[in-house]
Formats: structure tokens, C-alpha cells, sequence
């Protein structure tokens, strides 16, 4: 029809107003993921990294512990790392043995198989590199977010005294987390004043 001033005019229609219905899975670890807009920030809630022994030139027990806001996984199309940066004049195995295990409770478990370095199927193992250690993530397989794991692997100090270096922390693959500095304990260990520092090497 037309009005008055011969313009054609077209009923209006009201929609009905519906909330829309969201999903409610998980993903990537997160809970509720899957729901649109539904974020978190890619992050390590713990990150810290400590020392067996603080003296030169001994075997030296190095731990992390890492648990992240999201899951890392290694699949058919993308693996994933996770590396350790500027572990300062230590000595290690070009594949180090690591003992992985997981916080289940109160307890402390076996992780099973999750870093498969020098393509391992049996033994968790990493990759050592100008200072640094990479984790690859066995194919398949998922550090879980919200989860704490620890990881240990031994080294040898170097033979001089050093400070603490400031050690980075990294992954990529299904998910990126960008390099920020462990967290030390700055507990003494041994009589030395901030001894647990990974690294803090004296001369006894």
C-alpha cells in the first residue's frame, strides 16, 4: 500500500526475542571452552624450578614445576615443545633422562610417557641444546590444564662459581605460552643462602 505522500510502505514485523543456546564442553582443557567468547589467558600458574645441589662441578638434580592455564598437546598435524632457556654452564646427556610424574591429590604419580625426545617410546626424554632443554610432546599425548607436573633431569655444575641465571621458560605448538622467567624457590640448601636457586653455584 502507499501513504499519503505516495510512498509504498511495508509491514513491520517483531521477531521473537530467544536467548541462544551455547555449548557447555570442554576444550583445549578449558572448561566450558567451547562457549563462544569464552577466554582465558595462555599462561603458566606455576613455573618454578629448583636444585638439588648447589656446589661445583657435581651432579646437580634439576626440578620443574609447571602446571598451564590450557592444554599442550602433540597430534597428527602440529607437535608441541616446551623449552628451557639459559641453563648457564652445566653439562647434560644430548637426550636427558627425565622423571615426570603428577600431582593426583596429595600424591605425587607417574606422569606414563609424555616427553618423547630422541623420538623415545619408552623412557620420557628431552633434547639439550646450547643451554637449553626441549620437552616434545609424545604424539598423542596432553599435559592438561590445571594439572601440575614435575619434571626432574640431572646435570653437571659447571666447575666455577656463578650467580643464579635468569632461566626462561617457553612452549608452542597447540598452544603458544611466550618465554617469562621460572620462579626460584630462594630457599637454602646445604648451609647455602639461597641454595635452591637453580644454578646458584659456590664453591664449598
Amino acid at each position: 500500500r502507499f501513504d499519503d505522500f505516495g510512498v509504498e510502505v511495508f509491514p513491520v514485523f517483531e521477531a521473537e526475542t530467544r536467548a541462544m543456546t551455547s555449548p557447555h564442553t570442554a576444550l583445549l582443557g578449558v572448561t566450558n571452552g567451547a562457549k563462544p567468547f569464552q577466554v582465558v589467558i595462555v599462561e603458566w600458574s606455576s613455573k618454578r624450578l629448583s636444585q638439588s645441589s648447589p656446589f661445583v662441578s657435581v651432579s646437580n638434580t634439576l626440578t620443574l614445576l609447571i602446571s598451564g592455564s590450557i592444554s599442550l598437546a602433540t597430534s597428527d598435524a602440529t607437535s608441541s615443545n616446551i623449552t628451557l632457556t639459559n641453563l648457564k654452564g652445566v653439562t647434560a646427556q644430548a637426550y636427558p633422562v627425565l622423571t615426570v610424574t603428577r600431582l593426583s591429590g596429595t600424591a605425587w604419580v607417574s606422569a606414563g610417557l609424555l616427553f618423547c625426545g630422541d623420538s623415545s617410546t619408552t623412557t620420557n626424554k628431552g633434547e639439550w641444546s646450547n643451554n637449553a632443554l626441549v620437552l616434545p610432546v609424545c604424539a598423542s599425548t596432553t599435559l592438561i590444564a590445571g594439572k601440575t607436573y614435575q619434571v626432574s633431569f640431572a646435570v653437571t655444575n659447571p666447575s666455577t662459581q656463578q650467580d643464579a641465571p635468569l632461566i626462561s621458560i617457553e612452549a608452542s605448538g597447540t598452544a603458544t605460552f611466550a618465554r617469562v622467567a621460572v620462579v626460584a624457590p630462594d630457599t637454602n640448601i646445604a648451609g647455602v643462602e639461597q641454595g635452591a636457586n637453580a644454578l646458584n653455584v659456590i664453591v664449598p
